[in-house]
């Protein structure tokens, strides 16, 4: 029998360091010329003395190797501060206000589904309810986008009104974008 030789133990790390703070100090300013005068069309934050600033950003852009918590001193060559005018205030976009649009009957732009209309299966199973439809149309009133706002509880009668205000109803033109709604009612008579 042979003997068994070991792999050998893994070395041993180097004990980690305690990391200290640093201070880095301005640069010097660069000894005055009398010759030469700034051109007038300088920055006012270049004019301006080169006092340390100090910089907290919301996340670091440098990847440091140790973990930085707090607040980088920096010199103002390296990093402006802050605009003095404080900054606008974000503006909301407008909200989005849709116009309720009523059908006009049994022709016109807007048809409503009449009782030969209503869904074979609804009838069957005596589906009813409302259905409420938000669209958006194109520059010349052809639906762009189409869905249901509120169902009426049948997916048949959301189904049929979904394809037939599709494929038969006409927005009023030139205001592509713009929110609509309509609504349907669907009742069985007998």
């Amino acid at each position: 029998m042979g003997a068994r030789t070991h792999p050998p133990p893994p070395p041993v790390p180097p004990p980690l360091e305690q990391a200290a703070p640093v201070l880095i100090e301005p640069a010097p300013p660069p000894p005055p010329t009398a010759e030469k005068a700034p051109p007038p069309e300088e920055n006012r934050a270049e004019q301006a003395p080169s006092a340390p600033v100090v910089v907290v950003p919301d996340s670091p852009a440098v990847n440091f190797s140790v973990p930085t918590i707090g607040m980088l001193i920096a010199p103002a060559a390296l990093a402006s501060a802050p605009p003095a005018e404080p900054m606008l205030p974000r503006q909301e976009p407008p909200s989005l206000r849709s116009t309720f649009l009523s059908n006009t009957g049994g022709s016109g732009d807007r048809p409503n589904p009449g009782e030969e209309d209503y869904p074979e299966t609804a009838k069957k199973f005596r589906q009813q309810g409302t259905v409420v439809v938000q669209m958006t149309g194109d520059a010349d009133g052809r639906i762009a986008s189409l869905e249901i706002k509120h169902s009426s509880g049948s997916s048949i009668l959301d189904r049929f009104t979904r394809s037939w205000v599709t494929a038969r109803w006409k927005l009023p033109k030139g205001e592509p974008g713009h929110l609509y709604e309509a609504q349907f009612d669907y009742i069985l008579m007998r």
